[in-house]
């Protein structure tokens, strides 16, 4: 019977060790859960009227100025405007949009792009403009029947394409329109 349970005993350990090693990862989060973790540690904005929601990354703040949401980086190196209007053309919506935020903003197209729309959008615009000075400027504009939800980023062009492309990625992607 001794005999037994000692065997019982190193069945049981061999099953215990096995399940840890397969089961738990000894060299940290995986990317997925560090994904979940950022998505729970970026808060969500969502507008007050109902318009459109996007997640915050990590460390920007945020501050309305006027019915226009005004986002900035940690660094203070880039910035980003999300502007609601009821004009249905995107390009000139995204003009109107530079206006509100810059009134002084005189850029030129760098390229035009229409972009794939994700319900319940009916357009979705991309406007980069040339790049002075080290700057990089680009709107997008997202079309409802409602009206268009413009995103504006500007900011230092070195840090747009390092170290904050993935935060202005996550920006663009989290914006979701819902024109309640």
């Amino acid at each position: 019977m001794k005999n037994a349970m000692i065997l019982l005993g190193l069945w049981i350990g061999i099953i215990i060790a096995a399940y840890s090693i397969v089961y738990v990862n000894n060299e940290g989060p995986t990317p997925v859960e560090v994904s979940s973790l950022e998505r729970v540690a970026a808060r969500t904005y969502a507008d007050p009227s109902g318009r459109f929601e996007l997640v915050v990354p990590i460390g920007w703040r945020t501050e309305e100025e006027g019915g226009i949401l005004h986002l900035t980086d940690p660094l203070e190196e880039v910035e980003g405007w999300v502007v609601c209007l009821d004009d249905l053309a995107a390009v000139r919506a995204i003009e109107t949009a530079w206006e509100a935020v810059d009134p002084c903003f005189e850029r030129e197209f760098g390229y035009f792009e229409e972009l794939i729309p994700a319900p319940p959008e009916i357009r979705r615009v991309g406007v980069v403009y040339t790049a002075e000075e080290g700057i990089l400027s680009y709107g997008v504009a997202h079309v409802v029947l409602e009206g268009t939800v413009v995103l504006l980023v500007r900011g230092d062009l070195a840090a747009c394409q390092g170290r904050g492309a993935d935060d202005l990625r996550s920006l663009g992607e989290s914006l979701t329109v819902r024109w309640e």
